[in-house]
C-alpha cells in the first residue's frame, strides 16, 4: 500500500509577470482526495524515458506492472498522443445476428474464405477435408497468411463459444479485420452483417503535462502512446497485476 499525496496549485496572474502585476487573480489547488489516496501499487520513472514511435501506438513503459490504473501523471518535452482503453478488433463467428459455425465443418476440400487484416491485401484461405474443428480452421487461416508473407496470424478459437475468430493486431477505430467472401463464409459463422470488426480507443493529444485520476470504479487497463520525445516522466498508481 502507498499513500499518494499531491501538494500544489495553479495560479493565474494578471499582468506581464508575477513581479510586475497584482496578486494572482485565480488560484486552483491540485488535490487527490482530501488527504491523499491509498493505492496498492505506485510506479514511476527514476529518470525520464525517451519515446520514438511517430506512427504506431506502443504500450506505455512501466504500466504493465499495474492491472487497474487509477491515477496517471505524465510530462513530456514534446507533444504525445495518449490512447486509453485501446482494443484490437475481433470478429467472431455467430455474432451480430449471424448463425454460428457448426463443427465439425463437414468440409470435403476446396472451400474458401477471403479475409483482410487492416490495410494489408486480402488473403484467400482454401480449406481441406482435414479442417473440421475451429482450431484446425484457425490454423489453416494462419498458414494462408504466412504463405501470403503477412506476419500477422489472425486465426483463433473464441473462449466460451468455441467459435472461429479473426483478430487484428493494432488498437484504434482505424484498425479493422473483415471477411470479404468465400464459399465457407456462412458455414463458419461470418454471414452478413457479421463481416467486419473495428478496434477501439480514445485518443488525446497532450502538449507536455497530463494528469488523470480515473478512480477505483473507472480504472484503465491499457494506455498507449504515439510520438517522439527525448524526455517522458511517468508516475502511475492503482492495483498491482
Amino acid at each position: 500500500m502507498a499513500n499518494l499525496e499531491i501538494h500544489g496549485q495553479i495560479s493565474v496572474v494578471d499582468g506581464c509577470s508575477p513581479h510586475c502585476g497584482p496578486t494572482a487573480a485565480k488560484i486552483q489547488p491540485i488535490l487527490v482526495g482530501c488527504l491523499g489516496t491509498y493505492y496498492n501499487e505506485v510506479v514511476s520513472t527514476d529518470v525520464p524515458l525517451s519515446v520514438n514511435s511517430p506512427a504506431e501506438f506502443i504500450d506505455v513503459p512501466l504500466l504493465d506492472q499495474i492491472q487497474n490504473l487509477e491515477f496517471l501523471y505524465v510530462f513530456a518535452n514534446a507533444p504525445i498522443t495518449y490512447r486509453f482503453g485501446g482494443n484490437i478488433p475481433e470478429l467472431i463467428g455467430g455474432q451480430n445476428g449471424a448463425a454460428p459455425g457448426v463443427f465439425p465443418t463437414g468440409f470435403v476440400g476446396g472451400e474458401t474464405l477471403e479475409c483482410k487484416n487492416n490495410d494489408f491485401p486480402p488473403v484467400t484461405v482454401t480449406f481441406t477435408a482435414a479442417d473440421q474443428s475451429a482450431a484446425q480452421c484457425a490454423n489453416a487461416i494462419d498458414a494462408a497468411f504466412a504463405l501470403a508473407s503477412q506476419s500477422e496470424r489472425p486465426g483463433f478459437v473464441a473462449s466460451g463459444s468455441g467459435q472461429l475468430g479473426l483478430r487484428g493486431f493494432a488498437t484504434g477505430e482505424e484498425t479493422t479485420v473483415e471477411v470479404l467472401g468465400g464459399t465457407a463464409q456462412v458455414a463458419l459463422g461470418f454471414g452478413d452483417p457479421n463481416v467486419i470488426a473495428r478496434g477501439s480507443g480514445d485518443d488525446i493529444l497532450v502538449y507536455g503535462l497530463g494528469m488523470w485520476e480515473f478512480g477505483k470504479d473507472n480504472p484503465q487497463t491499457k494506455v498507449q502512446i504515439r510520438g517522439v520525445a527525448s524526455q517522458l516522466t511517468i508516475l502511475a498508481a492503482g492495483s498491482a497485476a
